[in-house]
């Protein structure tokens, strides 16, 4: 990866600079080359499992606190003022997430984790990108709604997506590899590799395979 000509000289050590203190903060709380931002609240850390490189934001919350933990694949990265819950009840432990390689949000995105996420490598997530991997059950109309229990069929993302700023995915989602998803789309059911997704409810739009057959 090359910097873009046309940026100043100045802009790759101003970066490079403002990313040590981070990188500072990672490893003293960690022990390991990750770059955590200022005012990163860490929960259960024992049950994180930092990949080399991974980048969480400033104002972050990362919530380790579930039976597969929290799992940032090497080179991933979570924009500011995110937040990754696992556990949202004390009578249910959640599953946890975990994060492919390489892949990235953007800020304000939330990962409501107690069902259980997967994202795969080289995912590309605009910003306020919420995951919900738990529903209720309202079909009784005689019970309070609290006590009629909760779905939780997890969601997954394959590798190599790009999904648009402020989508937001429902319990049961599952999103193949290769694919893109629209921003704004509300995202529940299953779509395979290649799907061009849009829309709320999400629908498939067209399919990706022939393009990606020409190339």
């Amino acid at each position: 990866m090359s910097p873009d000509p046309d940026l100043p000289n100045t802009w790759l050590p101003r970066t490079m600079a403002e990313a040590l203190p981070d990188l500072a903060r990672g490893l003293a709380r960690t022990r390991r080359p990750v770059f955590l931002g200022a005012r990163i609240r860490i929960r259960a850390a024992g049950r994180i499992t930092w990949g080399r490189g991974s980048r969480i934001g400033r104002g972050s919350t990362v919530d380790g606190y579930a039976s597969e933990g929290v799992v940032l694949g090497p080179g991933s990265r979570i924009g500011d003022y995110s937040t990754i819950t696992c556990t949202s009840h004390v009578t249910r432990l959640g599953k946890g997430v975990s994060i492919g390689a390489r892949t990235g949000f953007g800020d304000y995105c939330h990962f409501g984790s107690s069902g259980g996420i997967v994202i795969g490598d080289d995912v590309l997530g605009g910003s306020y990108v919420s995951f919900h991997s738990q529903d209720h059950v309202f079909s009784d109309p005689h019970a309070l709604i609290r006590d009629q229990g909760v779905t939780e069929g997890g969601i997954m993302i394959g590798d190599n997506c790009w999904i648009g700023a402020k989508v937001t995915f429902l319990d049961g989602a599952k999103v193949g590899s290769h694919s893109v998803v629209a921003a704004g789309a509300v995202v529940k059911g299953k779509f395979p590799d290649h799907s061009l997704i849009g829309g709320v409810p999400a629908r498939l739009l067209r399919s990706l395979a022939s393009s990606a057959t020409e190339d």
